[in-house]
């Protein structure tokens, strides 16, 4: 089972003669912004591991088919605030798109090494570990060692996607960056193999075999181990590799249960938002996306705005509906709407918006003042939550995490998948297909006339993601010259926003051609010379 913890920290400066490195090494300052982290720390359960050559390290290849145990069960997959987490291809994939200062890290306390039958803690151990990093800006992967399960303090050991190598503390609370230097040991673009080993004068941390920093032990918080990335980017990891310490540590005695901490609410009086009526039926929806891409930007139009729809359901009962989305989301409104006494929106993106419905009916609130959630299970959280802000209990919570169509105030989810959803005419149906794994209810068309939304609403003429590269290449903009690999065959005004992670694609930019202007996201684009067909 996962503990998660929430915590925000602050980065000091700092200059310290305890971290070595060959060659030259740049010392950098991160400063005064604050660090969101997200931790997974786990009481890990008995696995079948895989076994290495030497017949005993634990080796995790993400191959297998139990997502449950991979990692000795320590993973939590899905969408969780910035994160996006899912076993892709034989690798492990989390994915941040939104937040440069968010850290995503799993430790692994325990585990039963192949041959054993023993539960041992894995304090000390040495991580081997294959990944690779597409991040933009301050971005990486790689090992958590050092790890204080009490304090939550650790060092994180990771690679950029470039030739950068991190070493980041958080001792007592704070973070800092020990080191942040150039390496020509780190493949760009490519999988690296990364290791931390515990050593009498400290922890060595080498990539692809070559040593590049040694942090000393009296900089080391604790003995715990795993693995991290910090930063937007997507980190592919593809085996992890933990050898067991020379003297294992005994297992603690079992920790006494905790209650996990509700999500606070602040005061209704902070909020204000309008009051439901003393026969209104509250009923609160919370998502981290739709499953349909609308046609009208409500984040601008470098970002993907999701859709899905509410079927309202035949009543008298006046409804108060809070809506809450992690992502950019236009939420349409249709059925029985004369239902709808207020509808209270918020999106952890700012950019949300509604069709089907008057402005008189809506209030935008700050995020604060919805709950986040989108998993049955903080269910009860919620309810606490909406209470405090409206002084009423709902009477329907429902939590998912991609949405299609909600039926209110049942709470029923319909899902698209399996339904044909054909492409709008002019658009290529080879690549319009690949945009339906991503986003399955297809596109959510709307005039931006007939949006109420919290910034002005714009209509793409280059859609996103997927959908705007089958656009491009229906209008003989792009060519598809392998899976994932376009040629840019005229002008268009702007890259598709969202080619990011799993939508990352490569793109061929003859000679002569203009690029678009915007950002092509964790996409590579390659530049052909006269004459040169890359294929």
């Amino acid at each position: 089972m996962a503990v998660k913890t929430d915590q925000r920290l602050g980065f000091e400066k700092v200059t310290r003669h305890f971290v070595r490195g060959q060659g030259e090494m740049r010392m950098t300052t991160w400063i005064s912004r604050y660090l969101k982290l997200s931790a997974f720390a786990a009481l890990a359960f008995v696995a079948q591991p895989a076994v290495a050559a030497d017949g005993t390290s634990y080796v995790e290849t993400f191959d297998g088919s139990d997502k449950a145990i991979m990692l000795n069960g320590v993973i939590e997959y899905g969408a969780d605030g910035a994160w996006s987490v899912q076993v892709q291809n034989g690798n492990l994939q989390l994915y941040n798109a939104d937040e440069g200062s968010a850290v995503r890290y799993y430790t692994v306390p325990t585990l039963s090494y192949p041959g054993s039958q023993t539960i041992a803690r894995t304090d000390n151990a040495t991580v081997k570990v294959s990944l690779r990093v597409r991040g933009e800006g301050r971005s990486g992967a790689g090992i958590i060692a050092g790890f204080d399960a009490r304090t939550k303090d650790y060092l994180l050991f990771a690679v950029g996607s470039t030739n950068q190598v991190y070493v980041i503390q958080r001792m007592r609370g704070k973070a800092k960056v020990l080191s942040a230097q150039s390496s020509d040991a780190v493949l760009a673009d490519s999988f690296n193999t990364v290791e931390v080993r515990s050593t009498p004068e400290g922890l060595e941390f080498r990539v692809n075999g070559t040593l590049v920093v040694t942090v000393a032990t009296s900089e080391i918080p604790g003995d715990g181990i795993g693995i991290g990335a910090f930063g937007r980017g997507s980190y592919d990891f593809d085996t992890v590799t933990i050898a067991p310490p020379s003297q294992p540590k005994p297992l603690p005695e079992p920790a006494r249960a905790t209650v996990p901490r509700v999500q606070e609410a602040p005061a209704a009086s902070v909020c204000k938002l309008p009051p439901p009526s003393a026969e209104a039926e509250v009923v609160v929806v919370g998502v981290y996306e739709g499953q349909a891409i609308s046609t009208v930007a409500l984040a601008g139009t470098h970002r993907a705005t999701t859709a899905a729809r509410i079927r309202v359901e035949p009543g008298d009962t006046p409804l108060y509906v809070m809506a809450n989305s992690y992502r950019s989301m236009l939420w349409a409104f249709e059925g029985d709407i004369a239902r709808v006494e207020r509808v209270i929106l918020s999106s952890g993106v700012p950019g949300v918006g509604a069709t089907g419905l008057g402005r008189s009916n809506i209030f935008f609130a700050e995020q604060r003042c919805l709950p986040r959630f989108y998993k049955a299970s903080t269910n009860a959280n919620t309810d606490v939550f909406v209470e405090r802000v409206t002084g009423r209990n709902p009477s329907s919570t429902i939590g998912v995490y991609g949405a299609t169509t909600i039926s209110l105030p049942s709470g029923e989810v319909s899902d698209i998948r399996g339904e044909d959803v054909s492409p709008p005419a002019g658009f290529d149906e080879a690549v319009w297909k690949t945009g339906l794994r991503f986003s399955p209810a297809g596109l959510m068309d709307v005039e931006t006339s007939d949006v109420v939304s919290s910034a002005e609403p714009e209509r793409y003429d280059v859609l996103p993601s997927q959908f705007g590269l089958a656009q491009l290449a229906g209008q003989g903009k792009l060519e598809a010259v392998a899976p994932n690999k376009f040629r840019i065959l005229g002008e268009f005004s702007h890259y598709p926003a969202g080619l990011s992670g799993a939508h990352s694609v490569t793109f061929l930019l003859p000679e002569g051609v203009t690029e678009p202007a915007g950002s092509p996201g964790h996409s590579r684009v390659e530049r052909e010379l006269a004459g040169e067909h890359t294929e």
